[in-house]
């Protein structure tokens, strides 16, 4: 959209938001133009009190936790939420938890992290195989699974004799079909 239309788009969200009497959180805004793919520098947005939202100095944001430029930066954040998922794996897997509590605390704390930006970042399959891979490993690791346990059996609902452990390439599936729903 052009400069003009922006503004216009600036004066009637705060015209509405003064109706509803809602504030700006101006310490928390920015704007960032992108044209064709590559960010341009403006001298940011006025708003019709007068108060002027800047442009944003930094190269990259953040946008419901996921780290963003003129492009989402997959392959950081996809580490990222890798890494703080096994982490959470690990925490869980060195508590005082037995086996049931274990799994039932992995899918309620850490598949989540997976599951929240599931619809945002695009896990290849390989990727997310190789997370359910490594879980496997640490629960090997930690004594929560035997070497030669049936690897089947840890999907599987505890109701129909199984473990109950999410696997995240499932969890991501779903998360996808959902949205396009």
């Amino acid at each position: 959209e052009s400069d003009k239309d922006m503004q216009t788009l600036m004066d009637t969200t705060s015209e509405f938001s003064s109706d509803i009497f809602m504030e700006f959180g101006l310490a928390k805004c920015a704007t960032v133009r992108v044209d064709k793919g590559s960010r341009v520098v403006t001298e940011g947005l006025t708003l019709p009190t007068g108060e002027n939202i800047p442009d944003l100095e930094e190269e990259n944001y953040k946008y419901l936790g996921i780290l963003e430029t003129s492009t989402f930066l997959h392959k950081e954040m996809k580490a990222k939420v890798g890494k703080e998922y096994l982490h959470r794996v690990k925490k869980i897997l060195t508590s005082q938890l037995n086996g049931r509590f274990a799994i039932q605390a992995i899918n309620t704390w850490a598949v989540p992290v997976i599951r929240y930006g599931a619809g945002i970042l695009s896990w290849t399959a390989k990727e997310l195989k190789d997370l359910d891979c490594k879980t496997r490993k640490q629960l090997r690791i930690h004594r929560a699974h035997h070497p030669q346990g049936d690897v089947d059996r840890l999907y599987v609902g505890r109701k129909q004799g199984g473990r109950g452990l999410h696997s995240v390439e499932e969890v991501v599936r779903r998360e996808e079909n959902a949205r396009m729903h």
